[in-house]
Parts: C-alpha cells; sequence; structure tokens
C-alpha cells in the first residue's frame, strides 16, 4: 500500500477510502498421515478488535463483512474473502474421511480476497502503517492438525491528511436604486457579484485509492478513483418571500424598504437570472486537487416583490454553509 487520500469531515460514515484486491487463483493440496474430516478456518491475527458489521455504517462494503479497528481512529479495516465469520472451522464436504485433500475452496479459496478501509467515524488525521493492520489468514487440515496455507500481511502506509479551506465573509455591495428603476411586480436591478471564495485550500487528493495483488507478484498501484466535494447551502436572516427563487425579505427597521426584496442566483451576473437559488438546498461542486483557492459563483440583485413600494434602506443578509465530503 501507498496512498494519500483525503476524508474531510462531513464525509459520509461508511465512505470507501483504500480498496485493495488479492487474486490467487490457486488450488491447496494437503496430505495427512490418518484419514478424517478436513476442515478449513479463516481468522484474524494481530486484530485490535471489532467496530461492527460493514451495515452498521452504511457502508457498500458487502453485507456481513466484519470491521476492524485500525491505529486511525475514526477508520476501519474490512475483509470481503467470501466468509463473513472467523475462527470458526468449516468442514470440506469434498474431503470426508480422507488423508489426501485437493482444496478447490467450493469457489472460496479461489476467489479474490478485498480489503477496504472505510470511514467509521470522526478520523483522527495520521498515517496507518501497513503492517499494523490486521492479518487475514487461512488454516486447511484436519481437527488439530491445520497448517496455514495463506496470509496476507500488508507492507507500505496510508496517509489520511485533514484538507479544509479559509472562507471569509462576502460583502456585496448592491448599489444604489431609486424608485423608478423598478417596472413593476418581478422586476429587478442589475445583477451584482456575490460569489464565495474559499481560500488557503490544502489539497484534496480524492479516495478510493487502492491496489491489485496477483498470486504474490508486485501490487500494482491507482490513485484515487474519486474527488472530493463540497457543498453550499444557503438560508437568509431575514424571512424568505419565496425560497424556490431565492427571494428574501429585507432587514427590518425603522427606515426599511418595502416592497422590494433580495434574489439570489448561481453563475455569473449574466447567467444567475436562469439558475435561482433555492435556499436549504445544497449544491454540490467537485474540488480541484491542487488545492488554492475554489469559487462558488453566485449574484445578487433586487427585485420588486409588492405593487407599491417605498423607499428605504434595503440590507439582507445569508448564511452559507459550507460542508467538504
Amino acid at each position: 500500500m501507498n496512498a494519500t487520500v483525503s476524508a474531510p469531515a462531513d464525509m459520509p460514515l461508511g465512505t470507501i477510502l483504500y480498496r485493495g484486491v488479492f487474486n490467487r487463483p490457486i488450488q491447496v493440496a494437503i496430505k495427512c498421515t490418518e484419514q478424517g474430516q478436513f476442515y478449513t478456518l479463516q481468522k484474524m491475527a494481530t486484530s485490535a478488535g471489532t467496530l461492527g458489521k460493514a451495515e452498521d455504517f452504511n457502508s457498500p462494503v458487502p453485507v456481513g463483512s466484519v470491521v476492524f479497528k485500525t491505529s486511525m481512529p475514526g477508520v476501519g479495516f474490512a475483509l470481503n474473502s467470501g466468509y463473513t465469520v472467523y475462527d470458526v472451522p468449516h468442514a470440506a464436504a469434498v474431503c470426508v474421511n480422507s488423508s489426501n485433500c485437493i482444496w478447490n475452496g467450493d469457489s472460496i479459496v479461489n476467489a479474490a480476497s478485498i480489503m477496504y478501509l472505510i470511514k467509521t467515524g470522526p478520523i483522527t488525521p495520521g498515517t496507518i502503517i501497513g503492517a499494523s493492520l490486521p492479518v487475514y489468514s487461512e488454516l486447511f487440515g484436519q481437527d488439530g492438525f491445520m497448517v496455514t496455507t495463506m496470509a496476507m500481511p500488508f507492507t507500505g502506509s496510508i496517509t489520511v491528511p485533514p484538507p479544509s479551506c479559509t472562507t471569509p465573509d462576502v460583502a456585496v455591495e448592491m448599489g444604489t436604486w431609486s424608485v423608478g428603476d423598478f417596472r413593476g411586480k418581478g422586476s429587478g436591478t442589475e445583477w451584482q457579484d456575490a460569489s464565495i471564495r474559499m481560500t488557503g485550500c490544502d489539497n484534496f487528493y480524492g479516495y478510493r485509492a487502492g491496489h491489485n495483488l496477483d498470486n504474490g507478484g508486485t501490487a500494482s498501484l491507482s490513485e484515487p478513483v474519486y474527488k472530493n466535494k463540497y457543498t453550499v447551502s444557503l438560508s437568509p436572516q431575514s424571512a424568505a418571500i419565496d425560497s424556490n427563487s431565492g427571494i428574501m425579505s429585507v432587514a427590518e427597521g425603522d427606515n426599511s424598504a418595502s416592497g422590494v426584496g433580495i434574489q439570489i442566483g448561481m453563475g455569473s451576473v449574466a447567467s444567475a437570472e436562469s439558475r435561482l437559488v433555492t435556499f436549504g438546498n445544497p449544491y454540490q461542486q467537485d474540488i480541484s486537487s491542487a488545492g488554492s483557492t475554489m469559487t462558488f459563483p453566485l449574484a445578487a440583485r433586487y427585485i420588486q416583490t409588492n405593487e407599491r413600494l417605498r423607499p428605504g434602506k434595503a440590507d439582507g443578509k445569508v448564511t452559507f454553509t459550507i460542508a467538504y465530503k
């Protein structure tokens, strides 16, 4: 293993951070001095304990897979080898009362073992050393005389840094307008840039890196498959006039204007009217792995909401919530 993946705080539980495949299309032959029932046994050596099952974390890892602890809080280890029960011998139906058994594994020993690192809770950033992960092994033989036919230790490391951005408040200069600039209910002023700029962003490396290993050879490594994402949702601090069209009332006060609201749209000042914001709805964007600065384009304008207008102050505030996933 050798990868860096990003697991921001708002990434859903159960997300696969890393996936490794071990292909083993080989048969196992065991010869004993006496006839008897043959068994296979699957176990986890050096395990630090379990956290539950994959479905406890809504993970796409196969249902029933046991999730083991790792050295990193918030990250669990799971393995899909065809078995969900460990440390319990399974009788080999094809090797009853025999002294020589070629184990074809009921299509299990010949299959691939797939390991997963998944998010199980708040993650403490750091590095997981491969040698610290649970070692999966399979034993085969007769009762009391079983030998290890396969062990799957790990080398290398997985680094999980804590990516984030700085997001300053956004001040929007709406301009000064007269009652005569409006042409009736639904008319508005020129759009003004209200974009949210995220600065000083760390590198977001993505997630679900992995490896593929055939018959104990050299592992081929793959970069993260999925990009990290962020969502932005907007909530007005004053009353919403039309949440689905991004229209909010101006702040109340003795000198406040009436008959006018503030409207917010996504995109540039030239395109915002064609994609109006829905308050409370999360809008999702991919995060560039390069870090630096990201911009979520927004624009705002005044819009006439009643037939009659009264001039005055027309201030407003919106809370934006950004979640990194």
